[in-house]
């Protein structure tokens, strides 16, 4: 028997059937996790069920849901189970505890749970629910990590953040105008972030004082605030020019070179300050920073090591080298750096970061929300460690707790366009379209090119049915990067929605990719045919599909589709034999074998694989009862009972 699950479903047999059958199809339907329940495979494989077979599964999966009452905490079975899935309280791998009802000692029965697995019962996930529906709904937000982490803004690993240097302005009195009531109106939009409002003053006050470096320097970091980076560059430009000599107003330079990937400029300007002031930490660590960001990590690695051997006091460049180290897939080592960084220079916050960021990757949740509280504390304006502490958040399904991080990254920088990005996403696993769609617009306000919040704002208003506004969204999005797997994708989604095939089409073959090998691309070109009722050419879109992987059961269910209209109702069985051999849990194949065998009118062996897909997927009860397909047996007793 297959041994690799994602998900162990644990529960009370008596009871907790209903439940766990519910929670395998939500899990393995919906959003295609492999799942073991018990009696779902013992029914499935009939004789061939062996008890010893689970202790295997229980040590593979990653992910563990647990259907008891608190009464059940500290009984001998479940203790046992929980030893084997986490030796030594393993904290790489989730727990959802659900229960439905709380009338035990819970205070002594968890201590016993504790004591014995050296699991604290408090820090697991723990659900109440009182239907069905509660309970799918909360597990499939609580295991929903596998699929947002493709898609989330996570900040990754990064050597020491250098901030923008501002210094006081001396302001030259005028006898028109009170430079320090303008100077102090200016300070006050910029405590609120009303940056607009401050280029407004500082332009009033540059008007008045066009050679005040300090001013110049001021406004250039406004413009930055604002994400116009050209500009930025003109006015510190400006500035040099009057206090060439002024070393930060060089790193100020360099700094919005970076932020516009202007590379090499950035590197030029960071060598004119660090000739200026060549005992300046700082300028040595920025410019390791820059050929980081360029990908030259040798270079990186040179200067960082430069920094560790002249500023031996600074270890920054240490954990400006671990990142290096992690990026370069070097993660042991990385590890040990930073740990050891974080015990002898405890003040580091980015040494705190970078190692979060690594416990995060590893699914070491408990340990990576203990460093990113660290990092908040060492420095509480560090929105990466709010964006990411969130995103370990969502991972563990907490989603009420991720989108407070966001709204605090939010509340520090409301210029960034991560937090904005993150909490649509979050809503969207919430179901709540309309507000994700206003934070997807504001990531957009923010940043236009964003094609990926685009992308995301039309699948929500696609939800909304506002197909119109959705294809306008993704459009927009494609735009800015035409070649987008997801954008195409969405588009062709959204044509398929429309009726508009020939369009759907055109988007979906854009994504057959030569060198990137993607079965649902095929799939989704296959139903854009088939939709159409253009059947030859979806047969050719499957076989080519099936040529670079003859065992993908995708394909393979989309081809027993076609050939169910295809009435070649023995192919169908054959395929369907096939799929299950390579999963034996996937209903589609049961249910469409169950169809080639009513039509073929044996109706024992319709029934037969009818009721596995019901018990894989109770939806297929409603699919049948208005399927064509079972018409011959639809009469029969059996078929009443069974869809029910």
């Amino acid at each position: 028997m297959e041994k690799n699950f994602d998900i162990f479903v644990c529960y009370d047999e008596t009871t907790g059937k209903d439940f766990a059958t519910a929670i395998h199809s939500a899990l393995s339907s919906r959003r295609k996790y492999r799942v073991f329940v018990a009696h779902i495979y013992r029914e499935l494989m009939e004789g061939d069920f062996r008890e010893d077979n689970i202790d295997p599964i229980i040590e593979n999966s990653k992910i563990f849901i647990f259907l008891n009452s608190y009464d059940s905490i500290s009984r001998p079975e479940i203790i046992r189970e929980i030893k084997k899935a986490f030796p030594d309280g393993d904290k790489t791998k989730h727990i959802l505890w659900a229960f439905k009802e709380d009338k035990s000692d819970v205070k002594n029965s968890s201590k016993k749970f504790t004591d014995e697995t050296k699991i604290d019962f408090s820090s697991i996930n723990q659900i109440r629910f009182s239907t069905i529906d509660d309970l799918k709904r909360s597990v499939l937000r609580k295991c929903d990590n596998k699929q947002e982490l493709e898609t989330q803004e996570f900040t990754e690993i990064k050597p020491q953040p250098i901030l923008l240097t501002t210094k006081p302005s001396r302001l030259t009195e005028n006898p028109i105008f009170d430079p320090r009531k303008i100077y102090d109106e200016i300070r006050s939009h910029l405590k609120k972030f009303e940056y607009e409002l401050a280029l407004e003053k500082y332009d009033i006050l540059t008007s008045m004082d066009s050679q005040n470096s300090g001013l110049l320097n001021e406004k250039a970091i406004c413009l930055s605030s604002l994400g116009r980076y050209n500009e930025s560059i003109d006015f510190f430009s400006l500035a040099i020019s009057i206090t060439p000599k002024t070393d930060f107003l060089w790193a100020n330079l360099a700094l919005v070179y970076r932020y516009a990937e202007q590379h090499n400029k950035a590197i030029d300007a960071t060598d004119h300050a660090i000739s200026l002031d060549p005992n300046e930490p700082m300028f040595l660590e920025l410019k390791g920073s820059i050929y980081f960001d360029k990908k030259d990590f040798k270079k990186a690695l040179e200067i960082f090591d430069k920094g560790i051997k002249k500023f031996k006091k600074n270890s920054h460049f240490l954990s400006s080298k671990a990142s290096v180290f992690a990026t370069q897939g070097k993660i042991e080592d990385a590890r040990k750096m930073l740990v050891k960084i974080t015990r002898s220079n405890p003040k580091n916050e980015n040494a705190w970061y970078n190692l979060a960021v690594l416990y995060g990757h590893e699914k070491n949740f408990q340990d990576a929300v203990r460093c990113y509280q660290k990092t908040i504390k060492l420095d509480p304006k560090d929105i990466r460690a709010y964006n990411n502490l969130g995103t370990i958040y969502k991972d563990l399904g907490d989603i009420k707790n991720a989108i407070r991080r966001y709204e605090d990254a939010i509340k520090i920088e409301p210029f960034a366009t991560k937090p904005y990005y993150n909490k649509g996403l979050a809503l969207v696993i919430l179901e709540q379209y309309d507000e994700a769609v206003s934070f997807f617009d504001k990531t957009i306000e923010v940043k236009k090119s964003y094609a990926h919040a685009y992308f995301e704002k039309s699948m929500c208003l696609l939800h909304l049915k506002k197909y119109g506004d959705a294809l306008e969204t993704v459009l927009s999005g494609l735009d800015f990067d035409s070649k987008s797997l997801k954008g195409l994708t969405n588009a062709g989604i959204i044509y398929l929605e429309m009726k508009n095939y020939d369009r759907a089409q055109e988007m979906f073959l854009n994504t057959l990719e030569p060198a990137n090998y993607s079965p649902a691309s095929y799939s989704n070109l296959f139903l854009s045919f088939y939709n159409s009722k253009q059947y030859e050419d979806a047969l050719r879109v499957i076989d080519e599909g099936l040529e670079k992987n003859i065992d993908n059961i995708s394909l393979l269910n989309d081809k027993s589709v076609l050939y169910i209209k295809l009435k070649k109702y023995d192919d169908v069985i054959k395929i369907c034999n096939k799929i299950i051999e390579i999963d034996i849990a996937f209903h589609s194949a049961y249910y469409n074998k169950a169809c080639a065998y009513s039509i073929k009118k044996d109706s024992e062996k319709a029934i037969k694989f009818l009721r596995k897909s019901i018990l894989l997927e109770p939806h297929s009860k409603e699919l049948a009862k208005k399927d064509e397909d079972f018409d011959s047996i639809k009469e029969l007793n059996e078929f009443k009972e069974l869809t029910k």
